[in-house]
């Protein structure tokens, strides 16, 4: 084993567990069955569900793959072609006037004039600038106000061209500046007259998260962020298919299509593209139908069956996942909220910026030098990667801010999401902790004390009913694409909770019960809640104070879920193979399409069903296998099917 690969599994082994975030309950009984996930990309997959209840799949028909050197000239012929375009619309929209053709001669002789117009309609022609050609000179008037008079005149009219005072004459050129800068201003000054046009795609991507594809698609059509808009995120690792929406301007449906046919993407696609009404929100969804396989290691098929039958019926407690309090133990993320609860800010700063175990050896030490003198910002911005952009913002923020202990401004320097992120961390541990704490005092039994709220149409469990989804508070741009986990619980109006007591203890089950998400707006009769004395001890010293004083930097507002998550359209099958790593499941879920070889050496234990938004397939992962989902565990388990 080299240097490299036993630091790689150094930092592995110091990954987070799931008792460091709350996670220590089951809800059913059960046997450990030993597998592992996510062995290859293939053994996740995920497919969206609509509002409508549509799963959406991609195309099995693949796109013809071309040439490169073809597709290039395809896309550089279609590139000019736009460009063309552009600068024929610009100049029909500027075209010259019989009083503006009168004034040039005017003032730049008539010799000029109609050199100039000759070059507009060369220009307009698609005929490629060359300086020399497309540059002219006039005698220099004495008069400023004439010499104004002419740069005006060229500013205003004349959209490829620029000015400028030289010795004793003003030079008219050419200039692809001045015509972008003009078409920028023109088009702001027409804003109203451009056509906005939204279309929707299936995005089918692999091995990478959804924030990078979108970033990929942004640079191929060279528009902003803003005008992608996605339910919510999707794993990297892992065959995904979702729902976008792209806003393009003056752009039909047909361009459209052509200009996506000619990318060209590793590992994504877009497909059955068609124009919408609206674009998509995050939160745009009813759930995802995950398809997942389990290479099973060392198992017995009837507790296999026990496990499943279970899960089914009862369905898993609803915890936060693992991925929602990153892997760094050194500075969690969840501890950092807690931190910012309580204006610790020099403290949850230090731990932002703070060493990793992910990260190189030298990284860690230029931020250590940092943290031990923190007036060697422009040193530590120098030598710290711009990849590690949370780190950097702060210490720029830190920058900003006068270097004088201002560290709450400096954090603020994140964007809203980023920073709720930490102090959403905490609350999701501490809902977790609730959850446990519920379970393992009291069971399944809907009990006194117990939250309740009886579930809205949208959590019914038939995948056949229809409903139509309000649309969701719109997002400001940037936290559209990566503030994900606003829609992990639903906010306080959304539910309508009671109590239990002597007189509708009856009434509810424990697929009722909701545990709070404690924030600064959540508003409950405490004093009745069965959990009471165990959340003021998980609080520590915190009270609803400290939610209030922070809410409007760090979005705390608080809110309710449910205790117990149920699947949908569930179904499993134990599948053989022989060779360990082929693949198993197929990107087009054809059922019949999937590895079952009876004679196979080996056995996975294969899953379809659909989940909610909000839930973690992780959890239901988790409750089938009575395996903890923390990656420590799953090194270990991918060392044992190495040996078998």
């Amino acid at each position: 084993m080299d240097n490299q690969e036993f630091q790689s599994i150094q930092k592995e082994r110091q990954s987070l567990q799931e008792r460091d975030v709350g996670i220590t309950a089951f809800l059913n009984e059960g046997n450990v069955i030993k597998g592992i996930t996510k062995s290859r990309i293939s053994d996740f997959i995920v497919n969206e569900v609509t509002p409508q209840k549509e799963i959406l799949y991609p195309q099995e028909t693949q796109t013809q793959v071309q040439d490169e050197g073809q597709q290039q000239q395809q896309i550089k012929q279609q590139v000019q072609k736009e460009l063309i375009q552009k600068k024929k619309e610009v100049i029909q929209k500027e075209e010259l006037s019989k009083d503006q053709i009168q004034k040039m001669n005017d003032l730049l002789t008539p010799e000029i004039g109609e050199k100039l117009q000759k070059a507009l309609s060369d220009i307009y022609n698609g005929l490629n600038p060359n300086q020399s050609e497309f540059e002219f000179n006039v005698n220099c008037p004495q008069e400023k106000e004439k010499r104004l008079e002419i740069h005006q005149f060229v500013r205003e009219n004349l959209p490829n061209f620029d000015s400028e005072t030289q010795d004793q004459v003003i030079r008219i050129f050419y200039t692809k500046n001045k015509s972008k800068r003009f078409q920028r201003n023109n088009n702001d000054n027409n804003n109203n007259n451009r056509k906005k046009i939204i279309f929707q795609a299936t995005l089918f991507k692999t091995g990478q998260d959804t924030f990078n594809a979108i970033q990929n698609i942004c640079r191929f059509l060279k528009v902003s962020t803003r005008n992608i808009g996605s339910a919510g995120l999707k794993d990297k690792r892992g065959i995904t298919t979702q729902a976008i929406s792209i806003s393009m301007h003056n752009t039909n449906e047909e361009q459209f299509k052509s200009r996506i046919k000619n990318a060209k993407w590793y590992n994504m696609k877009l497909q059955n593209i068609k124009e919408v009404i609206k674009p998509i929100k995050m939160g745009d969804l009813y759930g995802n139908q995950f398809s997942v396989a389990i290479r099973l290691i060392d198992f017995k098929e009837e507790d296999v069956h026990i496990n499943i039958q279970n899960l089914i019926k009862y369905g898993f407690i609803n915890y936060f996942g693992m991925q929602r309090f990153g892997n760094n133990p050194d500075s969690q993320t969840h501890v950092i909220g807690k931190l910012l609860l309580q204006k610790q800010w020099e403290q949850a700063f230090e731990l932002i910026v703070g060493q990793n175990v992910q990260n190189d050896n030298q990284v860690n030490e230029y931020k250590r030098k940092f943290l031990e003198d923190k007036t060697k910002v422009k040193e530590a911005l120098k030598n710290i990667s711009f990849k590690y952009k949370i780190e950097r913002t702060v210490i720029q923020g830190y920058e900003k801010c006068g270097m004088n202990g201002n560290y709450m401004q400096a954090i603020c320097q994140l964007n809203r999401s980023t920073r709720a992120l930490y102090c959403h961390a905490y609350q999701s541990y501490l809902w977790n902790q609730l959850a446990s704490i519920r379970i393992e005092k009291y069971g399944k039994k809907i009990i006194l004390g117990d939250i309740v709220a009886k579930r809205k149409e949208f959590f019914t469990n038939s995948i056949n009913q229809e409903k139509n989804q309000d649309d969701q508070q719109q997002r400001e741009d940037e936290e559209q694409i990566i503030e994900d986990d606003y829609f992990e619980y639903q906010g306080i109006n959304d539910f309508n909770i009671c109590i239990v007591d002597q007189n509708n203890i009856d009434q509810f089950s424990i697929n009722d019960i909701v545990i709070p998400i404690f924030g600064a707006k959540i508003n409950f009769p405490i004093e009745q809640f069965n959990l009471k004395n165990e959340l003021q001890q998980i609080l520590d010293d915190l009270t609803l104070k400290n939610f209030e004083q922070i809410n409007q930097e760090f979005f705390v507002e608080g809110g309710y879920r449910y205790l117990i998550q149920q699947t949908e359209n569930f179904e499993y099958t134990l599948n053989k193979f022989n060779v360990k790593t082929e693949d198993i499941l197929t990107p087009f879920y054809n059922h019949k399409q999937d590895l079952n070889d009876e004679n196979g050496k080996y056995t996975a234990l294969c899953m379809r069903f659909i989940l909610q938004k909000g839930s973690y397939a992780t959890m239901l992962i988790r409750e089938a296998t009575k395996l903890t989902s923390d990656f420590q565990t799953q090194i270990k388990l991918n060392q044992e099917f190495e040996k078998i």
